[in-house]
């Protein structure tokens, strides 16, 4: 997952990514995973002056369990 983060104004803090905690990080690009009961968060730190940029990535693994999709529509 890409995203690119634009900033309007002077900002200083941390940047939180929420995923199912099913989801396995693979790659956080820097950034600090922590687990929370159903979730997992993905924070990287952040001090960006407006109009600054900041290309954040992670990559994860879903779990597989696409056949149980299907048990819905029975």
């Amino acid at each position: 997952m890409n995203f690119t983060i634009k900033a309007d104004q002077d900002f200083q803090g941390v940047i939180t990514e929420k995923i199912p905690a099913s989801f396995q990080i693979v790659d956080a690009d820097g950034g600090t995973v922590a687990s929370s009961g159903p979730v997992r968060e993905i924070s990287w730190p952040a001090n960006l002056k407006a109009g600054d940029i900041l290309n954040l990535h992670y990559e994860y693994q879903a779990p597989k369990i696409s056949p149980e999709i299907y048990f819905l529509g029975l």
